[in-house]
This record gives C-alpha cells, structure tokens and sequence, in this order.
C-alpha cells in the first residue's frame, strides 16, 4: 500500500494504469469506507485511464483524524492532488465522497475536468438516532443489508458486513456528523460534464436524489442501475463501468 504525506500525515492510496493514458480520475470514498470500495473500478480501468483512489484522513489505512465537515475533506483531498501532481482530473465521488466531490468543483473548478457523482445527494438525510446510536458506539452490521438490493450477492454482503464490523464506530459517526452538516454551495454554478450514477434500490441516497442533482447541473446525466442499493458500483460493477466508460470517452 503506497502512502504519501501531507501535512505530516500518512495518507494512503491506491492506483491503476498508467499516468500517461487517457482519462486521470480521482476516486473518493464514502463514509466509513476507504479507497478498496471502488477495486472494482480501478481493476477495469487500468486499460485505458489512470486511476487513483484515496483513503482519507483517520480511515484505514489513513493515518490522522477524521473530520466532522465535508470542507475540510475537501482540503485533504486538495492537499492530496497537489501531491500527486494533478492538475486536470475527473473527481469521482461517492455518498459522503460525492459531496465533498461537488465542493471541490465549486472552490476550484479549473481543476476539474469532469465529476462523476455516485449515490450521493445534496443534502443527506441521516435520521438523528442513527448518528445518535453512532455516537454511543452502537452499529450493528446486519444493517448493511438495506445498504444493498435484495439481490444483493451473499458474498459480497458477508465481505462488507465483516469489514463494516472491524470499522471503529467513532469514524462512522463523526463522517455522518459531517455529510449531516453538509451545505452545498449552489450545485448549479457547476460548468463541467457530470454523470449521476444511482442504484434504483438505494434507500440511502434515493434515486430523487440524484434527478435533483441532475435538474440543476446543467451539463449532467442520469443512470439509474437496476438491482442496486447504495453501493452499486461496488454491487453492479458491469453496467456502472461501462457508464463510466462511456462517459470517460466522450470528454
């Protein structure tokens, strides 16, 4: 596992491809996840673009603290990109990922080739028990399964539901405080080409959602994926890829 460090802080990462072909896309995480959600991604991109996924700060392997405002991930993941050296990129981001994702295309939009949204929202709709039960270190992992369609493959829910549980319940909740405190900026200032991607079966953050987010990007589209809840790229890599793959040839 690669690290760089910023600010004095181990920041890890993973990669696929090569700089120097096609499309360089900056991946971003959702709330108590990390870079290996979007393996899917990375493995089928590796051809023809450069992709890199970051674990912020305080997520594992991440070394330092979790924050509690989508700004200041948003300043990580800046700080991150100087670091590697990208100017240009396609900034992909999930859940939480994606709000810090429309941020940094608000603040510095040159930056900015195109966004790639996934199962996010504008505005997130945490019900305040379930940041409060967070805060009280409470989590069940059988709760992951309304993170998933009911066709959801058993494996798939085993790995995460395992994964969900070795997770300190202290970096889900201060994520959800952060994605609970999340104010966009005015989603309709954003100029550059964004495709929405969103599983019809997502409880989370609702196909609404993202018809929402489209109705006010003016250079944006919609794929609703079936037989997906919340991580549908991780659930439904096959049709998710070759969204983003199309979307990825056109710019």
């Amino acid at each position: 596992m690669p690290y760089c460090e910023i600010q004095g802080v181990n920041i890890g990462y993973q990669t696929s491809g090569s700089p120097d072909k096609g499309q360089t896309i900056l991946f971003v995480h959702g709330a108590a996840g990390n870079a290996s959600r979007w393996e899917k991604q990375l493995e089928e991109f590796k051809k023809e673009h450069y992709g890199i996924a970051i674990d912020l700060p305080g997520h594992p392997p991440s070394e330092g603290q979790v924050c509690d405002q989508i700004f200041l991930y948003r300043e990580w993941v800046k700080e991150f990109a100087l670091t590697m050296g990208l100017t240009e990129f396609v900034l992909a981001g999930h859940s939480m990922g994606g709000g810090i994702a429309m941020d940094y295309a608000l603040v510095y939009p040159d930056e900015v080739k195109a966004l790639l949204l996934v199962g996010t929202a504008a505005k997130f709709h945490i019900p305040k028990e379930r940041i409060d039960a967070m805060k009280q270190g409470k989590y069940d992992p059988a709760s992951a399964k309304t993170s998933f369609s009911p066709s959801v493959d058993l494996d798939l829910l085993e790995r995460f539901m395992k994964e969900s549980a070795e997770m300190d319940p202290m970096i889900r909740y201060t994520d959800l405080v952060a994605c609970n405190r999340y104010k966009e900026r005015g989603i309709e200032k954003i100029q550059c080409p964004t495709l929405v991607i969103c599983g019809k079966d997502d409880q989370g953050t609702t196909p609404e959602d993202s018809k929402h987010i489209v109705s006010r990007i003016e250079e944006s589209k919609l794929s609703l994926i079936d037989d997906a809840g919340h991580y549908v790229m991780m659930e439904q890599p096959e049709p998710v890829n070759k969204d983003i793959s199309a979307f990825l040839n056109s710019l």
